[in-house]
């Protein structure tokens, strides 16, 4: 979390505390969130933690709603407004027009209806209040473990079904959505500020890491890892009058968030 404090989810036995938990930058429990000491949670399949703060959580019971999706406010709460209501457990998700902005999430796992609409193991939710929206009627035929966008606009989901949409597709297939990402990374020798934006539809990333070449991509040099700034990613390092840089990004998802890639971004900038 941005202030070093983290967020752990699964079967956490502590007194009082099931499926989640936040834990001070040391290890020790932070016992000053507001829903610390209740209980009536489950487990915790799926995290995230968008760039406003708030945290998204996919398992299979909640205390505060009937859904198995719901989202905590930054100070720990429940976000009242978010309530998509679905039936069965979620084990993956992922941003599709970014989870923070007027776009959806993409959900997975084993359901059959979100908000009182049919949809089978995949669907996706708004990002505001959690109703359905799209992807209702792909209707794969089993399980849906792994999903993840992709900036070009298409949805990859992994699973145990064998036909989506009556066609088959055996455990894996890919979804078209038509609309592309805006990802955008620049650099400027002026000011030194190197941004990589991926909105609005690129996968959320956990982490950003910045390298520079001086000829011409042939050697590399890493120069550290971005910060996050909303939909953004930024890095400041004295550079010289041209090159190239490389933004490379871990992106996470799957069934407990167990599965993980590499995503990057090259451009050359300046005048050589």
């Amino acid at each position: 979390l941005p202030n070093g404090h983290l967020i752990a989810g699964g079967s956490i036995i502590d007194p009082g505390q099931t499926g989640y938990c936040y834990l001070n930058p040391d290890g020790t429990f932070d016992t000053t969130v507001p829903w610390y000491g209740t209980s009536g949670m489950n487990q915790v399949f799926c995290v995230a933690v968008q760039s406003d703060g708030k945290i998204l959580l996919g398992g299979n019971r909640s205390l505060y709603t009937p859904s198995r999706l719901w989202r905590l406010n930054t100070d720990g709460t429940a976000d009242a407004a978010f309530q998509p209501n679905i039936n069965g457990d979620v084990v993956s998700f992922a941003p599709f027009a970014k989870q923070q902005t007027a776009g959806s999430i993409i959900v997975a796992g084993n359901f059959t209806s979100v908000g009182g609409y049919a949809a089978n193991y995949l669907a996706s939710v708004t990002s505001y209040n959690g109703l359905a929206n799209c992807f209702i009627s792909t209707n794969p035929n089993s399980m849906v473990r792994s999903v993840s966008s992709r900036a070009s606009g298409a949805v990859l989901i992994g699973g145990g079904f064998s036909t989506v949409g009556g066609v088959s597709k055996s455990g894996f297939a890919l979804l078209w959505t038509g609309v592309a990402s805006a990802e955008t990374l620049t650099a400027s020798p002026s000011t030194g500020v190197i941004e990589w934006n991926r909105s609005p539809t690129a996968s959320d990333t956990l982490s950003v890491t910045f390298e520079l070449s001086t000829d011409g991509g042939v050697t590399w040099d890493m120069l550290g890892s971005g910060t996050r700034v909303g939909d953004k990613w930024q890095f400041t390092y004295p550079l010289p009058p041209s090159g190239h840089i490389c933004a490379r990004a871990r992106i996470i998802g799957g069934t407990y968030n167990g599965s993980s890639a590499l995503v990057e971004k090259i451009i050359s900038y300046g005048t050589p």
